[in-house]
């Protein structure tokens, strides 16, 4: 699951890495390790060097210069920003002591389940900010980061109206008053808000919207990355969702030709996340414009991509493919690959069926 989430919330960088300079990516991951796996990680933070690579990064645009002075802050107040913490994850689980384990929980929920755990850090949510109002903590912005790429993510079974009401309601106006806060035009937040708009747009199928707003997330990572970079996925996925929704599938299909060839690099396991993503969307848009092939070569694709996960929701998505997978082999008479796929996916919980007429 930390792939997945790494993966979505980080940015790439190109500048170069070196002993008292830290790039973009790397300035996250080490506060996201401090937030969100474990805040006594905070101990160890090389603030000095986070500072000044900060400085660095944020010559030119605003982006991270908020950091500083919220991370500061947290330095000073650790005991009681810690206190906040704790009281915030006891209202999900009394089990749960990071941010990452929520996620862990998350990920190994059923759907129902998945809806209260989200109704709950919702919540929890609410008391961070409420707690820390006034502080210029960090903590309120990794929570909200992680509960907007909890949103986005393939394994969240919950329907799209409720994600695009927690959205509307709760996330993006997080982050609409953390813009006001900051009291800058901080574009880095901004293109939280960006993020949050274009999942709304994409959930409620509001496509002109959508696209122009996908556009604008697009623009703004250019600013710092190349179009090849793993930050420039997210875009793609989304406008590529929003094109399947608008049953646009050949576009689809012309989009998923183009992507960069190492976006789809089985033997990268970095990639692999995206990968899964771009692979059952590629299935789905084959499968409409009647190419069965090319659309079972795909399906097989995702569920090998994620045979390897444990977490109960990958699971369940795999045996949603598996199933749509069946239904076609079943059509076309192919016995042996459906006997196949069912003995690999009972892994998911796939049963096997009992014996087809015609089967021998």
């Amino acid at each position: 699951m930390l792939n997945i989430i790494s993966f979505l919330l980080l940015s790439a960088s190109n500048l170069k890495e070196s002993p008292d300079f830290l790039s973009r990516e790397n300035i996250h991951l080490k506060l996201w390790d401090a937030y969100c796996m474990d805040l006594n990680n905070f101990d160890i933070l090389n603030i000095d060097l986070i500072t000044n690579s900060i400085k660095k990064t944020d010559r030119l645009n605003n982006h991270l210069g908020f950091l500083v002075e919220y991370l500061q802050n947290d330095k000073g107040n650790l005991k009681e920003i810690k206190n906040i913490h704790h009281n915030a994850l006891k209202l999900i689980n009394d089990n749960v002591g990071s941010v990452y384990q929520l996620g862990v929980m998350f990920y190994n929920s059923t759907k129902d389940e998945q809806l209260e755990v989200f109704k709950k850090a919702l919540k929890s949510g609410e008391y961070i900010q409420n707690a820390c109002s006034g502080k210029k903590s960090l903590l309120p912005y990794f929570w909200y980061s992680h509960l907007r790429m909890l949103a986005d993510s393939p394994f969240n079974q919950v329907d799209e109206f409720t994600k695009s009401k927690f959205l509307k309601e709760r996330i993006l106006p997080f982050f609409d008053s953390l813009l006001t806060e900051t009291g800058t035009k901080n574009t880095y937040i901004d293109e939280c808000r960006i993020h949050c708009r274009c999942m709304i747009y994409v959930f409620d199928g509001n496509f002109n919207a959508g696209y122009l707003e996908i556009e604008k997330l697009k623009k703004s990572r250019l600013k710092l990355v190349t179009e090849d970079d793993a930050s420039m996925v997210i875009p793609a996925i989304l406008r590529m969702s929003l094109l399947l929704k608008e049953n646009k599938c050949e576009d689809v299909i012309n989009e998923f030709k183009s992507l960069p060839p190492k976006w789809l690099d089985i033997d990268e396991k970095s990639n692999r996340s995206a990968m899964f993503i771009f692979s059952r969307i590629a299935a789905d848009a084959y499968f409409e414009i009647g190419n069965i092939e090319a659309s079972k070569t795909w399906r097989e694709i995702a569920i090998s991509l994620n045979y390897s996960n444990v977490f109960k929701s990958n699971r369940d998505i795999s045996l949603q493919d598996a199933i749509k997978l069946r239904d076609i082999y079943i059509k076309e008479k192919s016995w042996a690959l459906m006997r196949s796929l069912e003995e690999r996916s009972a892994k998911f919980g796939m049963k096997a069926l009992p014996k087809q007429v015609g089967e021998n």
